[in-house]
């Protein structure tokens, strides 16, 4: 063959080996990102292009979400659109035509996925209370990731995904790993203090990751007062902070503590104060004081209540209600 012939074939060949080694650099320095990688339901989700190997600015390049066309222009190197419903799986492509001529295409799958928390504390309630029970200092706190992860049509089983709890930021690992969908602990010791728990679930494959997070404020202990008559029992229709009685008939209360770090009223002690004189309480039913006006006496009083814990002597509440005779 032609000594001439042989270095043109090797120079076309370089610079096509040139050329295409440009091609494949410009591919993989563009990077295609989305937030959030794993969408609730219907979430908007932001995608957006970067790279360092030519101007996208300058770049021609169309979004397709599947086979639908988004958009498409010149410089359009971040989208916005909304994820489907939970379980779907959207392929993302973007298909770029550089200054130069170069076709790059960068494609990645949004699943959406979607985390609910549920929050449970110990701290004491009543039966017929209708609320939940507010976290109280230092009561137990429970929290509970119910996920909603489908894969290939199914949902997926919380005991095979893998749970990493943190709580305020800083990771569990006592309380992480395959199936812990529920983390439990106490809560901060002071009234009014912002707690955050947060967790991450990811599916054995990978496929799916997804994270949640949540913020609760501690709450003081309650007092509730409610009038109790004797064929009716206590009203817990309406609560009392002050009352007007006529004189010479007796009105019977009956305290009720919320968010106490109880189990039983055993664990309580009353501490009753009438015009700030101690009453004691009634062995039988501390938690219910009567007061006796005499026929023809009229004025008010001041009925006060201490409820504290016999088994944590940093945990009480105080409360009092007027009753006024006439």
């Amino acid at each position: 063959m032609n000594k001439y012939l042989i270095l043109i074939t090797f120079v076309a060949t370089g610079v096509a080996f040139f050329a295409n080694a440009q091609l494949f650099e410009a591919i993989t320095s563009v990077t295609l990102e989305v937030y959030p990688e794993s969408p609730d339901p219907g979430a908007e989700v932001r995608a957006k292009l970067t790279t360092f190997s030519f101007d996208l600015d300058k770049s021609n390049i169309r979004w397709f979400l599947g086979m639908r066309l988004l958009s498409e222009g010149e410089g359009k190197k971040e989208i916005v659109f909304n994820a489907g419903p939970v379980g779907s799986v959207d392929k993302l492509s973007a298909s770029i035509t550089t200054p130069e001529g170069g076709k790059i295409e960068k494609n990645i799958e949004v699943r959406s996925s979607q985390i609910d928390l549920l929050v449970e504390s110990k701290s004491f309630i009543p039966p017929w209370y209708r609320g939940s029970a507010l976290i109280s200092p230092q009561s137990d706190v429970k929290v509970t990731a119910i996920p909603n992860f489908i894969s290939g049509g199914i949902l997926l089983n919380p005991s095979s995904l893998n749970f990493s709890w943190s709580l305020e930021g800083e990771k569990v690992p006592e309380t992480s790993g395959i199936g812990k969908q529920s983390f439990s602990f106490k809560a901060a010791r002071g009234a009014g203090a912002i707690q955050t728990v947060s967790v991450k679930a990811e599916s054995r494959d990978g496929l799916i990751v997804k994270t949640a997070e949540t913020s609760f404020e501690t709450h003081n202990p309650e007092i509730l007062f409610y009038e109790r008559k004797p064929l009716e029992g206590t009203i817990f229709v309406e609560t009392i902070s002050a009352k007007i009685i006529p004189s010479g008939s007796n009105l019977e209360i009956e305290a009720v503590p919320l968010f106490m770090n109880i189990s039983t009223f055993r664990d309580l002690n009353f501490q009753w104060n009438f015009n700030n004189k101690i009453v004691e309480a009634d062995a039988d039913q501390p938690s219910v004081f009567t007061i006796k006006s005499n026929s023809g006496e009229k004025g008010e009083a001041i009925i006060k209540l201490m409820i504290s814990n016999l088994r944590n002597v940093l945990e009480e509440v105080r409360a009092s209600f007027i009753v006024y005779a006439e």
